[in-house]
Formats: C-alpha cells, structure tokens, sequence
C-alpha cells in the first residue's frame, strides 16, 4: 500500500512539474508575440511618419497629381 502511494506522489509530481512547464513555455510564447507584435507596430508608425512628412511637405498641385488627379484652373480634377 505505501509504494502504490508512493508511486501516486511520484506521478502527481511529474504532472505537476509538466503542467508548470508547459504554462511557463505558454506565457513566454505569448510575451514574444506581444513583443514581436509592439516592434511590428513602431515600425509602422516611423512609415507612416515619414510618409506624413512627404505629404505635409507637398505643394496642393504636386498632392493633385500624387493623388492621380490633374491641377486645372486653381483645383483638383
């Protein structure tokens, strides 16, 4: 009877140790996709800022034509 008890503590313990792992490797997983995510993300933002910068420095007739439209007459076609 104590070495079936035994041998139940025994398993517990590899299952506890098991699940312990295995929710430590989850939570690492998902702390590399956030970050993964957040270097994603700031790229974006330095694009989408230097395209911003193109554009405010863009005079109306150039954005016109940037835009596909023609500059006709003091406006946009």
């Amino acid at each position: 009877m104590t070495r079936i008890v035994i041998a139940a503590g025994i398993i517990l313990a590899i299952g506890l140790v098991l699940a312990a792992t295995y929710h430590q490797g989850q939570r690492q997983e998902q702390a590399a996709t956030a970050a993964a995510n957040a270097r994603a993300l700031t790229e974006q933002i330095k694009d989408r800022s230097l395209i911003d910068d193109q554009v405010n420095r863009m005079s109306v007739s150039d954005l016109c034509a940037g835009l596909g439209g023609v500059w006709r007459d003091g406006t946009c076609q």
